[in-house]
Order: structure tokens, then sequence, then C-alpha cells
């Protein structure tokens, strides 16, 4: 999914998924090792998504070499 900010730039989101219950997830896949920047990178994607949907935003990054999964 691309997004476009109100600034002009265009950002890449893994995947975005629109639950039942009134809830966006934004969803990254992530392979290696856990980084804080992740938590940024999803925070962002949080916001830009926060301007679009009225609704409830959560994230998730998917580790997949450690089969690992953290919500935020």
């Amino acid at each position: 999914v691309e997004v476009l900010s109100k600034k002009g730039d265009v950002f890449r989101l893994d995947r975005v998924v629109e639950m039942q219950d009134n809830l966006i997830y934004v969803i990254d896949y992530k392979t290696g090792e856990i980084r804080d920047s992740y938590l940024k990178q999803i925070d962002n994607y949080k916001k830009l998504l926060s301007e679009i949907y009225k609704r409830e935003i959560k994230g998730a990054i998917i580790y997949v070499d450690l089969n690992q999964t953290i919500e935020i």
C-alpha cells in the first residue's frame, strides 16, 4: 500500500488490514534483529493512516526470522 503524506512524501506500507470492529492494523514485516527505529516507523505509519481513517489504528511488526510479533 502506498500512502502520500501531506508534504508529498510516498510511504510504502507492507499491509493495512481493516477489521470488522472499526479497527485498522498496519503491519510491517522484518527480517533480522529487533530495532527501535522500526517502532518509530510504525508510529509514523499510524499517524499517516489516522489522517485517512477515522478509526482506531494499531500497528504490528512481524519478525519473520525470529518468529516474533510486537504489537504497538
